[in-house]
């Protein structure tokens, strides 16, 4: 599959989390990130629920990065438009994970998007 800036897809609702809407708004190569070339790229997303979640408030994610090898490994996602810009955060989201990143204190998931959102939601319910 070849991904590209502006791609969004969506992945079906679980029992762990709602539909998901995902848009990438960024791939960095592993060379660009400082890894070895057969690394996988990095995409950089935003995930946003499905309109009935977002009622009930699911939060939105204004950046993840997620590895390309990961991203729809399962089939699940399908892609449902092309040319879309990322969340309005997205860009300080970025910044602030690269900075954390090139200073060696944040990684990549190796999950499938609805996996990283629950494991994001997870780290904000164990902060609270």
């Amino acid at each position: 599959m070849s991904y590209a800036v502006g791609q969004v897809w969506t992945f079906p609702e679980t029992p762990e989390h709602p539909q998901l809407i995902v848009t990438i708004g960024r791939i960095d190569t592993a060379a660009d990130l400082g890894a070895d070339a057969s690394n996988s790229a990095v995409l950089s997303v935003s995930m946003t629920p499905g309109e009935d979640a977002r009622k009930l408030d699911w939060p939105e994610v204004d950046h993840t990065p997620i590895a390309e090898t990961a991203f729809n490994a399962d089939g699940t996602g399908e892609l449902v438009m092309d040319e879309v810009s990322p969340s309005e955060g997205f860009a300080e989201g970025y910044q602030t994970w690269r900075d954390a990143f090139d200073a060696g204190n944040a990684g990549v998931f190796t999950v499938a998007p609805p996996e990283a959102y629950a494991a994001i939601l997870q780290i904000y319910a164990d902060r609270d």
